[in-house]
């Protein structure tokens, strides 16, 4: 099954990549990723081209949305390992 794009709705930190993935952005996720983001409360509704557009036009109105957030945040250690909510 292809992978599909869903609109973040809490930020998090990619186990994957390690990056922060910032609520309102769009985010590619197969079917198995899909269930865990979902289960973490991370991720809402398919994205549409429109939603697609948005996410791409915000991010290069944003350089440091682009690049996966602020250089000067570190992230936790195992951070690669989990799907960490960020909101409090």
């Amino acid at each position: 099954m292809a992978d599909k794009n869903y609109i973040v709705i809490n930020d998090f930190i990619c186990k994957e990549s390690g990056d922060v993935v910032s609520k309102g952005s769009v985010y590619k996720a197969d079917k198995e990723r899909e269930i865990e983001l979902r289960a973490a409360g991370v991720i809402g509704k398919e994205a549409t081209k429109e939603d697609m557009a948005a996410s791409k036009e915000a991010s290069q109105a944003d350089p440091e949305k682009e690049s996966g957030g602020d250089p000067n945040v570190s992230n936790p250690p195992d951070s690669k390992n989990v799907v960490q909510n960020t909101e409090g």
